[in-house]
């Protein structure tokens, strides 16, 4: 919505009627030039076909052109540790202030979990060396096997 708004005030209101293949390539044009990047470009494209997707599923006349709408995408490279930077980063002096962030993050490691998981994470769901968790994001129901290094990780920060 922001940003259809701060477009409206460069190139005039936009309606229905509008919303054809020009009009796709100059929002990008528009979004690049605010800074945004290509894949962030990419998801405000897919939220405004999303939107009118909804508008027609309840009732509204829009020409079916937004469906032609590019949606710009580059590869996002994964960035992970190895096993050698993993085992350095665990055994290295931590000040004590920056425990709780290194054994949070081990455990998510050992684990596979996200942060907005492993921060709720209460003693009620370790059940012997399992965690059972309906995890925020997606909402999955998961049984995680703890091994005992991600047992230790967890029990420092739930005592700190």
């Amino acid at each position: 919505k922001t940003h259809l708004l701060q477009f409206e005030k460069t190139h005039g209101a936009v309606t229905f009627e509008k919303l054809n293949i020009e009009f796709g390539d100059a929002f990008n044009s528009f979004l690049y030039s605010q800074g945004h990047q290509r894949n962030t470009v990419g998801k405000l494209v897919i939220g405004l076909k999303v939107l009118l997707n909804w508008a027609i599923d309840s009732g509204y006349q829009i020409p079916n052109h937004y469906k032609k709408f590019e949606i710009p995408a580059a590869p996002t490279p994964v960035i992970a540790l190895d096993e050698t930077e993993f085992l350095k980063f665990i055994t290295v002096a931590i000040p004590k202030e920056e425990e709780m962030t290194h054994d949070l993050f081990c455990f998510s490691a050992y684990t596979g979990l996200r942060y907005s998981d492993v921060v709720r994470v209460t003693p009620e769901m370790i059940e012997g060396n399992y965690l059972t968790i309906t995890t925020k994001k997606t909402e999955d129901a998961l049984r995680v096997f703890l091994i005992p290094e991600a047992k230790r990780s967890w029990r420092s920060t739930a005592t700190n």
